[in-house]
């Protein structure tokens, strides 16, 4: 990305959109320390943040794999089991419509998951800078709601929680 990618944000420091994941876009936020918000300021940070963002996109795998061995899976059946049965069906009906059959395998979690937002955050400083992910699933297992991820500055992930 480059700085022209970037508008300041209400929120965040600046955001934009980029391809992820195979995705379309995925809305980028950047929060960067201070309260400057001049794209000499974020100019400073685009390399940091372009590595982060390299790093995010070629390692889809290993969130994935996190995100499984955190229980992300099981929790997902829980939630599809919650959903009214029809009767003599062997699937449910989630919020998006899409008809699921348990158990929900791996491979069927891993293709559900898009990327829809990443805040690249720069509190430790400009080395430092550590990622919140939020990403959704299609089908739709948890009914709208979408999955907090962390990556550390150090790229250990952790899953967070669900939020929606």
């Amino acid at each position: 990305m480059d700085i022209k990618d970037f508008r300041e944000s209400k929120y965040f420091t600046f955001e934009g959109a980029c391809p992820l994941w195979d995705t379309s876009r995925a809305s980028i936020y950047v929060d960067l320390p201070g309260t400057e918000k001049s794209a000499e300021y974020l100019g400073s940070f685009i390399d940091d943040i372009n590595v982060r963002l390299e790093w995010l996109d070629s390692h889809r795998r290993v969130i994935e794999d996190a995100l499984i061995e955190d229980g992300m899976v099981s929790l997902a059946e829980d939630w599809v089991q919650s959903l009214p049965k029809e009767d003599g069906e062997d699937f449910y009906v989630v919020e998006d419509g899409q008809k699921v059959c348990l158990p929900i395998t791996a491979d069927d979690f891993r293709k559900s998951l898009r990327l829809v937002e990443a805040a690249v955050c720069f509190s430790g400083g400009k080395a430092l800078a550590s990622l919140e992910l939020y990403i959704v699933c299609s089908p739709d297992y948890f009914a709208g709601h979408c999955i907090i991820a962390t990556v550390s500055s150090r790229n250990k992930v952790e899953c967070k929680s669900l939020a929606g």
